[in-house]
């Protein structure tokens, strides 16, 4: 049986069809708005991921909405960023967060909620500004002093998400090591430190497997 999975997503993992190519019974769509869960689940889907959402341009998905479709018999997922938030407030009702984003708010190791977010081109889903999370995951594949990851962390959240800009963050960055080093760690955070898209693709795969498995 082949079962239909509804993906809200966008700048966690741009050209999510490229990476995910072979998952021809996923349907991708854009950060969700709300009522994008409930329209989702009125036109069959029974398995929904929320990735990205929409926040402050229109209205966010909220906990309400999460409760209507879970109360349908919908399957609901979530990582990396909105997707993370909303698994938060709502695990108890069912709703299943997944990836390392998801456990270090859920254990409140990471609690601010800007973290997440970041500036981003509305029409292709590419990054503009780093979200603040993948710089934190980076700095503890890179640094051994906690200390020095939360002293890192807290002026780096003095930079509006907005204009959390790579220039930006070696300037940081340099304040606490060689400014080699501290180009380094943004051109890892940039390319392989970026835990919002590590946790979007690894969700879409284990979600994949776990629902074939009920068929």
């Amino acid at each position: 049986m082949e079962t239909n999975i509804a993906v809200f997503v966008g700048p966690s993992l741009p050209n999510a069809q490229k990476y995910l190519s072979n998952h021809i019974d996923i349907v991708f769509n854009g950060p969700a708005i709300r009522g994008d869960l409930t329209k989702a689940a009125n036109d069959g889907f029974k398995t929904i991921l929320l990735i990205d959402g929409v926040f402050g341009t229109a209205l966010a998905v909220d906990n309400f909405e999460i409760r209507t479709v879970l109360d349908c018999g919908v399957s609901l997922y979530g990582c990396s960023s909105m997707g993370v938030l909303r698994a938060v407030d709502t695990e108890e009702l069912g709703m299943q967060g997944f990836g390392w984003v998801f456990s270090h708010f859920k254990n409140s190791v990471i609690t601010y909620e800007d973290d997440l977010a970041l500036l981003y081109d509305e029409r292709e889903f590419t990054n503009i500004t780093i979200p603040n999370i993948n710089l934190i995951y980076t700095l503890k594949e890179y640094e051994s002093d906690i200390e020095k990851i939360r002293m890192i962390s807290k002026y780096s959240r003095k930079l509006s998400w907005k204009y959390r800009t790579q220039h930006l963050l070696r300037e940081l960055l340099a304040n606490y090591y060689s400014k080699s080093k501290a180009t380094e760690i943004v051109e890892f955070c940039v390319v392989n430190g970026n835990i919002k898209k590590i946790d979007a693709i690894n969700t879409i795969n284990a979600m994949k497997a776990m629902e074939n498995g009920k068929d």
